[in-house]
């Protein structure tokens, strides 16, 4: 029986392994793109022009990345746009929402939400917008990145101000240059 720093030295190596493969097959527009990946899945987007993405800061609360405008710091940004991957329980992400929709409710006095439609082609995707009574906006996309995957990709825009709609293009901008990398099998 191996031990489990070799185990984890052999997971650590296919998943590399893998995410070069995949990256290899990735279309030649799509080589300037980050690379999100996590147990089981992986991701491309596209950095927007003036921002940046982070896959380390916002870690510590669950989010796959951030994007920051450059120079800002994560936490301390009035706008910002996070991706997190999430279990699906099933194909139906608006069952996801509207679960979402009626927490975000009970936490939030005097939340509105408005409708959104995502401008992405490529996958199957819901909008929605929270509206919160301090000014706060979020923008959020639910992402299918394919049939029968484990999971989902929510993107959320975070922006405050009546200045908002100067953030609506890089959002979906970003949005729109997700590629799923596919469902990725860590075990040997």
């Amino acid at each position: 029986m191996e031990s489990p720093l070799t185990m984890r030295v052999v997971i650590q190596a296919t998943l590399v392994m893998l995410l070069a493969h995949t990256a290899l097959a990735v279309p030649q527009k799509d080589l300037d793109a980050v690379i999100v990946y996590g147990d089981g899945w992986a991701f491309a987007i596209k950095e927007p022009k003036g921002w940046s993405v982070d896959i380390k800061s916002g870690s510590q609360d669950g989010l796959n990345a951030v994007v920051l405008p450059k120079g800002a710091a994560y936490g301390q940004a009035d706008n910002w746009i996070n991706a997190i991957v999430i279990n699906k329980t099933d194909e139906d992400l608006s069952k996801d929402l509207r679960a979402d929709m009626s927490s975000y409710s009970k936490r939030f006095t005097g939340l509105k939400f408005e409708d959104y439609k995502p401008k992405i082609s490529s996958y199957s995707s819901l909008g929605k917008v929270y509206a919160h009574p301090s000014g706060i906006r979020e923008y959020l996309v639910y992402l299918n990145p394919e049939k029968n995957a484990k999971v989902f990709v929510l993107f959320t825009l975070v922006t405050q101000g009546k200045d908002f709609r100067n953030f609506l293009s890089t959002y979906e901008e970003l949005t729109n240059s997700f590629r799923w990398l596919g469902s990725i099998k860590t075990q040997p």
